[in-house]
């Protein structure tokens, strides 16, 4: 698990298994759990890395989406000046 958690804190892709299973518009999947049913520690591990990792995905772009505008702001701030 540490090599795991390196991988995550790293800013480098974990592995394959641990990226979120999506569906058609890039949501990761969360399967619904009833209060009478219980999950073991491990898959209730894997359910929140699995959505930590789609969450950071989703930061990822409104970062990089952000990024855009404040660098095209600039552009057109200085193009207005003399």
């Amino acid at each position: 698990m540490a090599n795991q958690t390196k991988n995550l804190n790293s800013g480098k892709r974990p592995a394959k298994s641990l990226r979120p299973k999506t569906n058609k518009n890039g949501s990761a999947k969360v399967k619904p759990v009833d209060a009478n049913n219980e999950i073991s520690e491990a898959q209730a591990l894997e359910e929140l890395t699995r959505l930590a990792w789609s969450i950071n995905t989703r930061l990822e772009r409104i970062h990089d989406g952000l990024q855009d505008v404040i660098r095209d702001m600039r552009a057109m701030r200085g193009s207005d000046s003399p």
